[in-house]
């Protein structure tokens, strides 16, 4: 792990997104964009990005929660969600998290939606995400 890794309750978060963070280009498109829908297959309400310190915020109370808090049991459809095992980085509006699932990968983790259909993979890793948002690719290493 390198020594600036973002890393919230043990999670590391991909250097990658780690670097669109730190450089404040980790922002959300207003919430009319089509890029919701193709993306995430729902439309935005009030649609947030997390910085940093919200990460930090979001995530400290995001992974005390049960599976059962967050619908997140995989018998019930979809891939479901361990919130223990899972950094919380958006959301489309509230109730609509966006995370980071370590489950299958520490190193490497799957980007998930919770929306009106449960949990869905919306990409296999934190990478392939931001190739489908209208962002500024991150400044290098």
């Amino acid at each position: 792990m390198r020594d600036d890794a973002l890393v919230v309750g043990g999670l590391v978060v991909p250097e990658v997104l780690t670097r669109l963070i730190r450089s404040g280009r980790w922002q959300a498109p207003p919430a009319e964009s089509p890029v919701y829908r193709a993306v995430f297959g729902d439309e935005a309400d009030l649609p947030s990005f997390y910085g940093e310190a919200k990460i930090l915020r979001e995530n400290a109370s995001w992974q005390r929660l049960t599976v059962d808090e967050v619908f997140g049991d995989p018998a019930a459809g979809g891939p479901g969600v361990d919130p223990a095992r899972s950094v919380v980085i958006a959301d489309l509006g509230p109730d609509l998290p966006v995370v980071l699932d370590h489950r299958l990968t520490a190193d490497d983790p799957r980007v998930l939606y919770l929306g009106p259909h449960g949990w869905t993979v919306i990409a296999p890793n934190a990478a392939a995400l931001i190739a489908q948002l209208p962002i500024a690719p991150p400044p290098p290493p």
